[in-house]
């Protein structure tokens, strides 16, 4: 019973995510002193080897000599043929790589991974667009995972598009650059002697793309004190081309060999080599995918550094079959080489589109239903002045080669106004560029400003921001009597809630710490972000007007239902909409969402924020990024953006968040454009009228019912994460699911990007286990997907 009772009480999902914000990894439990395997890590596979011997020595593990290549080449080319065939793992010597440059790329692994963690924590993440992270489980939160492995690793891009040297830790960056430069010759050699074991011509699969991607990935296996109960790798099979081992000589790589476990022995010079997935589906199933499995040991730390060569950053980025040249009326293809799989990303937004490109460029066939009749969702560049300004979303935050975003903007060579920010989460800009007025026009003084936000500061604890500066009233009692004190403080709330687009009453203060800022400080797109909007959405089959219903799931497929009774099926769908959509329930899902889905859609605030931009014939205002105008509440302070600072264009862009938002709403855009000109008047009495104005209606606007997501007060911290989590076949994306960048564009896109890996992953799992699609899921008359190239 105490057993039972035990694991009733047993929350997976709330143990991982408390794991996993320590940001420690399984080193950080060895190094807190353990001496159980907590629970997360209690591995079945581990469990099963007490009933079964996992080694068996009768079998010897191929070992093949590189050396004088070109002499023995047939011979060579033999051993890996039959290793390939009968293996699908083995290990080569003379291979080219210096010996001593094999055990500093060891010995650099281990010096990243035993530094402390306070030096590591800048480089854990789970954001796939990241091309250098550092974590513990790459898959920590998927379903299928029946528990944590014991491991730490640390993984970089290093083609097609490899991670810049500053991007790669100090402590290991020379060595993985020379040690990647190296392996990548050695995937070359690989590759011809892999085509001619298939009877092929020697470039034959480089030509096919075969060694495009590489991928390294650091491996640090920590001392298990209960190596019985717990996996180090848990069973798997590569899916890549080939993969290129280097490991320590501790030990502990199993490969199953004829139903049984063979321990792969450690050989210092040696680098393992195994077949992955996609060589075995092109080789049409003559060279093998071996599952195999690394157990957890008393002895530690081991490390081993795995090299993956694909096309692209993901396993693949595209769909193979079988090689023609192989196939014959003897040899037909072993597996079905059917239509590509199919997706329907429902939001043409930037995390919709982001998903629907990269499914795309991995030849999936993708449809995206977009409710709207443009693209681009919340990020909305309007031409009406003659020039470009964006309704929405403007800003990058995070000007650097760590933003997705980054590298895409600089190539279609977009020019960011980039201010001299502070980092900090309320000030997206330097105090200085700030201009503040009080409702006199009366110049406040910038130390006063910042002493201030020193006020706020002094305040930790989950509570509302709300409540929080009433506790700095009761302690500084002489701001109610400071009268422009007082007001600068209502100031700096007017910007809080700008920054979370709602009211300060039910914005957590919790999530003041939790939010991470890319560095690099932030730019805002002088020509709007349409041309990037643009650049993801070409080729794609787009679907504008398309408001989804209704979206059932089941096992092999779902079926998405349009306001005017079309249907769509596929394979899968990648949800890419607003919040305040899912929160509206304007979408049936059938069956109904997970209890802890729907309470994550409840439970998380979704806040509003509008833009009034008014356009003059002339400037007549200081030359500051911003003009703030304090006042006695914060419902009465406001803000200006100067967009002539950065644009050159006399516009002024007035930001009303919160109720402010949604009492300015209820006007007419000439009301609304009104009232913002006389908060303007008050503090520069010589304005003179806008010429042109816009005005924008994120809040009432049925398809996004809301700017952004934010952090409620009491309410759980995992709710963006469980958001994100799929559900079967549905998958789910937008800035509401970013548990590190809510609220931004950058954020939006990585979920895009993490969706279409997930999805990618599931479905070609599961597409391979069905004989025939079959894409209608009732006798209903069905719409099929059509892709179109354009």
């Amino acid at each position: 019973m105490t057993t039972s009772n035990t694991q009733q009480s047993y929350d997976k999902t709330s143990e991982l995510k408390a794991f996993d914000d320590t940001k420690a990894g399984v080193k950080g439990l060895i190094d807190s002193g353990i001496t159980k395997v907590p629970q997360i890590f209690i591995h079945p596979e581990a469990l099963e080897n007490k009933t079964t011997n996992p080694k068996n020595t009768h079998f010897i593990f191929p070992l093949i000599d590189l050396q004088n290549i070109s002499i023995n080449n047939k011979e060579i080319v033999k051993q890996i043929q039959e290793a390939s065939e009968t293996w699908g793992f083995f290990q080569v010597i003379n291979h080219g790589i210096p010996v001593p440059v094999l055990d500093e790329m060891l010995r650099g692994a281990r010096r990243f991974h035993d530094q402390d963690i306070d030096v590591k924590k800048p480089y854990y993440s789970r954001d796939i667009a990241r091309k250098v992270m550092y974590n513990c489980n790459f898959d920590l939160f998927s379903e299928k995972s029946l528990a944590a492995n014991w491991r730490d690793s640390l993984y970089s891009v290093m083609a097609p598009n490899p991670a810049t040297p500053e991007e790669i830790p100090e402590t290991c960056r020379e060595i993985t650059i020379e040690y990647s430069n190296y392996v990548m010759n050695l995937g070359y050699t690989l590759l011809e002697l892999f085509s001619e074991g298939l009877g092929l011509k020697p470039n034959h699969l480089k030509e096919m793309g075969c060694a495009e991607g590489l991928g390294i990935l650091c491996n640090y296996y920590p001392k298990c004190p209960q190596p019985e109960i717990a996996i180090g790798t848990s069973r798997h099979a590569d899916n890549d081309f080939f993969t290129v081992l280097l490991q320590d000589d501790i030990g502990g790589l199993q490969v199953l060999h004829k139903n049984q476990w063979v321990d792969v022995p450690p050989t210092h010079g040696a680098l393992v080599v195994n077949i992955g997935d996609i060589l075995q589906l092109i080789s049409n199933d003559k060279y093998k995918s071996v599952v195999h499995r690394v157990l957890a040991n008393t002895i530690g730390p081991r490390i081993s550094i795995a090299s993956f060569f694909s096309t692209g950053p993901f396993s693949t980025s595209r769909i193979y079959g079988p090689i023609e040249e192989l196939l014959s009326k003897d040899n037909p293809p072993k597996r079905r080489n059917a239509a590509s799989p199919s997706v329907i990303v429902i939001g043409g937004g930037f995390a919709g589109l982001a998903a629907a490109r990269t499914l795309y460029d991995a030849s999936f066939q993708v449809v995206v239903l977009e409710s709207r009749d443009r693209i681009g969702g919340r990020v909305h560049t309007d031409y009406s002045f003659g020039f470009p300004v964006d309704l929405g979303a403007s800003w990058l935050h995070g000007v650097g080669n760590e933003n997705p975003l980054a590298p895409l903007i600089g190539k279609l060579g977009l020019p960011l106004y980039r201010t001299s920010g502070d980092n900090s989460v309320l000030y997206d800009h330097d105090l200085e560029s700030y201009g503040l007025f009080d409702m006199e026009g009366n110049q406040v003084p910038q130390d006063l400003v910042s002493k201030t936000d020193l006020i706020r500061k002094e305040n930790s604890e989950d509570m509302s921001i709300g409540c929080a500066i009433s506790m700095v009233f009761e302690r500084r009692p002489d701001l109610r009597l400071n009268g422009l004190g007082h007001k600068v403080l209502q100031w700096y709330l007017c910007r809080m809630e700008g920054w979370f687009a709602a009211d300060a009453d039910t914005i957590s203060l919790k999530c003041w710490d939790q939010e991470e800022l890319l560095p690099g400080g932030h730019g805002l797109m002088v020509r709007g972000y349409k041309p990037v909007i643009n650049t993801l959405a070409k080729g794609l089959d787009i679907r504008l007007g398309h408001r989804v219903t209704e979206i059932v799931r089941r096992y092999n497929g779902v079926k998405v239902t349009v306001e005017d009774g079309s249907t769509f099926v596929a394979d899968a769908a990648i949800i890419a909409v607003p919040l305040g959509v899912l929160k509206s329930n304007c979408i049936k899902f059938e069956p109904r969402l997970p209890e802890w889905k729907e309470a994550a859609i409840k439970e998380l605030g979704v806040g509003i924020e509008n833009k009034i931009i008014l356009h003059f014939q002339d400037v007549f205002w200081p030359n500051v990024e911003f003009l703030g105008v304090v006042a006695e509440s914060s419902y009465e302070c406001s803000y200006f953006l100067n967009l002539h600072k950065a644009t050159g264009h006399s516009v002024l862009v007035y930001m009303p968040a919160g109720q402010l938002a949604r009492d300015i709403g209820e006007l007419s855009d000439e009301a609304a454009a009104n009232f913002a000109f006389t908060q303007l008047k008050r503090i520069l009495p010589n304005a003179t009228a806008p010429i042109q104005y816009l005005v924008s209606h994120w809040g009432t606007d049925i398809n996004s019912l809301g700017s952004y997501s934010y952090d409620t007060v009491g309410k759980p911290h995992d709710l963006y994460e469980k958001l994100r989590i799929p559900v079967d076949n549905l998958f789910f994306a937008g800035e509401a699911t970013s548990a590190d960048y809510p609220g931004s564009v950058h954020g939006a896109y990585s979920t895009g990007l993490l969706a279409a890996e997930d999805c990618r992953m599931r479905v070609l799992e599961r597409h391979g286990e069905l004989d025939i699609f079959q894409p209608a899921m009732d006798e209903e008359t069905l719409i099929p997907i059509l892709i179109s190239r354009m």
